[in-house]
């Protein structure tokens, strides 16, 4: 199982695109930060409210995914191991990526506020729980869209479902602020990016249960889910 994730990794980090997305992340960090103030805490929970990282994130899985799937390597490696454990060590990949995203945001984050003369970190305990909330909900999304090119097998379904979910949920984040629809109401609480949008604004002790549940159910489906189809799933 280690010597499968330590591959995979390998692939990552060995891939142009993954470079590629996290410049093309800083430099949209950057033209967003500007619009920005507050404590380091409240300008970093704010970046990642955007929905831009999840954007990133989705074209990353689905280019790293179906690389897996149509390159020759895959069908010699599936003798050797179970199919379940190249599907984990991908879950894996997701949440790297995600904090290399994350490291790199607050790097960017820290040089903004020097350069704008803000001052004060904010509440500790807020960003800690902030930012591993947002860890997981980001990498729980990125299983998810993981899970859809299992399912199809290409690039132009995932990605279509990816962004139409991000930009969806984001474009109704200021409508449900201030309605009582009680669809909009149910994108906030029960989607993964609905959660992400909301956190910094509903961050309480009592709403942890909504994250947290949505992280579990979602990890725990889009895994399930998408181990079933990959033993199913001929490979080429």
């Amino acid at each position: 199982m280690l010597n499968i994730i330590k591959y995979e990794l390998y692939r990552m980090f060995n891939r142009l695109s993954t470079y590629v997305l996290l410049m093309v992340m800083c430099l949209y960090n950057l033209t967003g930060m500007g619009e920005l103030a507050g404590s380091f805490t409240d300008i970093t929970l704010q970046v990642f409210e955007i929905g831009f990282q999840m954007v990133i994130l989705t074209i990353f899985i689905i280019l790293f995914t179906c690389d897996e799937l149509n390159t020759g390597y895959i069908k010699a490696l599936i003798t050797k191991i179970k199919r379940y454990q190249l599907v984990i060590a991908n879950v894996v990949v997701s949440l790297v990526f995600t904090m290399i995203m994350f490291a790199l945001t607050m790097v960017q984050t820290f040089l903004y506020m020097q350069i704008s003369g803000y001052t004060g970190f904010g509440s500790a305990s807020r960003f800690a729980t902030g930012m591993i909330l947002m860890l997981f909900l980001h990498t729980a999304f990125g299983v998810f869209i993981s899970m859809l090119v299992y399912l199809f097998k290409n690039k132009i379904i995932p990605i279509i479902v990816g962004i139409i979910m991000v930009v969806g949920v984001l474009l109704f984040v200021p409508i449900s602020a201030d309605t009582s629809n009680g669809f909009l109401k149910m994108l906030l609480n029960c989607t993964i990016m609905g959660q992400i949008s909301s956190l910094c604004d509903s961050m309480t002790a009592s709403s942890y249960a909504a994250p947290i549940l949505n992280i579990t159910v979602t990890l725990g489906v889009c895994i399930i889910v998408s181990c079933l189809v990959f033993q199913k799933k001929d490979i080429k």
